[in-house]
């Protein structure tokens, strides 16, 4: 049974071969997976990662143990109502979506590193290292490094307006790895993932099958385009 990332991926290479961070997809469809163990124990570089990072640097400046990061915490407080550092206790343990509460704080970070914030900027490069590294592990596994292949990102950071500063230190560090990997827009998003998955025989989907699905999603975008009208 396929994971929400695997599916993800086969959406956004349309079935081919590729790598989406965490997760990738050789030739012969073998999968390989590296991070992506939940908040507690991985996803290194994720929206919670980040959020965690930031709210530990506002602590460390409010009980003197650093002093990097005041217009951070400036922007985190604002981002968090006002409430001073004690607060936060509450607001992280009290709090039954409390993960969600802190991955929110992630574009916060990303406008903060993106205006040139030092802690900021810090915690974001080291963010984007380690999702690097996550991508770097699968395209070994699958033996991809001499390769070309489609890179892709998924995921609400990388459609976040300041993503570029998480997006440069990944790409860096996937380029070492795999130098004729070739970073590219998806081309469907996930729930295409699962038609795809669910029409393939044999791992390959049938003939026409994805270029109906190109054009289906081609006449919606039209349709926005034209403001909704329906054509006879």
């Amino acid at each position: 049974m396929r994971n929400d990332a695997e599916v993800a991926l086969v959406g956004a290479v349309a079935g081919d071969r590729g790598v989406a961070v965490c997760v990738g997809m050789n030739g012969a469809h073998r999968t390989a997976r590296s991070d992506g163990w939940g908040y507690l124990l991985g996803d290194e570089g994720g929206g919670y990662w980040i959020g965690a990072a930031a709210l530990r640097t506002l602590l460390r400046r409010h009980d003197g143990r650093g002093r990097r990061g005041r217009g951070l915490e400036q922007a985190m407080l604002a981002a968090l109502g006002g409430i001073g550092a004690p607060e936060i206790l509450d607001w992280v343990y009290d709090a039954p979506a409390a993960v969600d509460r802190i991955a929110g704080l992630a574009p916060v970070v990303l406008a903060a590193a993106a205006s040139g914030e030092p802690a900021a900027a810090a915690i974001v490069n080291q963010a984007g290292v380690r999702l690097g590294r996550a991508a770097c592990a699968v395209i070994r596994r699958l033996e991809l490094v001499c390769e070309a292949f489609p890179l892709v990102t998924l995921g609400g950071l990388f459609r976040s307006p300041h993503a570029t500063a998480l997006r440069t230190p990944l790409e860096n560090a996937v380029r070492r790895a795999a130098p004729d990997g070739v970073w590219r827009t998806p081309v469907f998003a996930a729930e295409f993932g699962a038609a795809l998955l669910g029409a393939s025989l044999d791992g390959e989907a049938p003939d026409g099958f994805i270029a109906n699905l190109r054009l289906g999603l081609d006449q919606g975008r039209q349709r926005r385009a034209d403001g909704g009208s329906a054509r006879p």
